[in-house]
């Protein structure tokens, strides 16, 4: 929609100048070569192309929006289970699937 628009906003320019964006060249165009990129181009008012691009602008933002919440999730993930393998580093095996913390453990030896 965007590459439309911006071919439309060219085609209305004085004197059109389009661009190659991939070897970012540029060329004059004939007027029978814009009149047929024109005809090429579905026909949207001012109007709906602004409307249609801020549409298009709320949707990034709320995916970004998105993506942020997610990247957060993850990062608080990761940040519970590196603290997880912390722990579970500390944790001392004591037969029959019974674990306890090491300071635990030392602390119940020098009491006995």
């Amino acid at each position: 929609l965007r590459r439309e628009a911006h071919e439309v906003i060219l085609a209305l320019e004085p004197s059109p100048v389009l661009i190659d964006e991939a070897n970012h060249s540029s060329s004059e165009v004939t007027t029978n070569e814009l009149q047929d990129e024109v005809i090429q181009l579905p026909q949207y008012s001012t109007e709906e192309i602004s409307s249609l691009l801020a549409d298009k602008d709320k949707e990034i933002n709320k995916l970004r929006q998105e993506l942020q919440i997610q990247k957060s999730r993850m990062y608080k993930l990761k940040k519970s289970t590196s603290v997880s393998s912390n722990i579970r580093a500390e944790m001392v095996e004591l037969g029959d699937g019974l674990t306890a913390s090491k300071d635990v453990v030392d602390n119940i030896r020098d009491r006995f």
